[in-house]
């Protein structure tokens, strides 16, 4: 079963102050970390869709080989605009596919390996009783989900869509921590060097 991966980095990154996917993380950036988790998971192709600093950005990721789909009205659009761009990128090169913003990198490699060893519908994982990422569906549900147009985003789309939602509970605290302000980074930060 081919599984193709779609990472959303086309916010305005405003409650950061600065450009997320280019700040440090393990070594590296947080966008090239997050694309190494999905790659390490064995997913192609991956799709990363760009909007606020895209060329910026696709420059610096120009050399890991993932394919890039622009969201032009990223200020004016919401991150289930960039989802279903992305997914429309890939859905027919793959039989299912992974889901997640790139201001996740604290997920762990395991976690990627536990979503994909679910035959599902949708996969989606919790951590704390909230639900997180990556997501995982089936392709031909996928499109589906792309025409849905009600409240609630991705998560509004799966939970009306009538198709079974697997939830997969993980000890993985980096599955629902998006990295939206600066004080979040650096627990991030710290909480990555504890865990080392």
């Amino acid at each position: 079963m081919k599984t193709g991966a779609v990472i959303v980095a086309a916010g305005l990154s405003s409650r950061m102050g600065d450009f997320k996917p280019l700040m440090a993380y393990g070594g590296t950036t947080i966008a090239r970390h997050v694309v190494r988790l999905v790659r390490n998971s064995g997913a192609d192709p991956v799709v990363m869709v760009t909007g606020y600093r895209a060329e910026e950005l696709e420059a610096h990721l120009a050399d890991t080989g993932i394919l890039f789909v622009r969201n032009e009205q990223y200020g004016d659009t919401q991150m289930f605009d960039s989802v279903k761009l992305g997914i429309s990128a890939v859905v027919s090169a793959c039989d299912r596919i992974l889901l997640l913003p790139v201001d996740t990198p604290g997920i762990c490699e395991k976690t990627f390996q536990q979503v994909l060893a679910i035959d599902s519908d949708m996969v989606r994982t919790m951590y704390g009783g909230r639900p997180g990422h990556p997501i995982l569906l089936r392709s031909c549900i996928a499109e589906e989900l792309c025409s849905y147009e009600g409240e609630g985003g991705l998560r509004g789309a799966m939970e009306h869509s009538g198709f079974l939602i697997t939830d997969l509970y993980v000890d993985d605290r980096g599955v629902n921590w998006d990295v939206d302000t600066q004080d979040e980074y650096r627990e991030l930060i710290r909480w990555k060097e504890d865990r080392i």
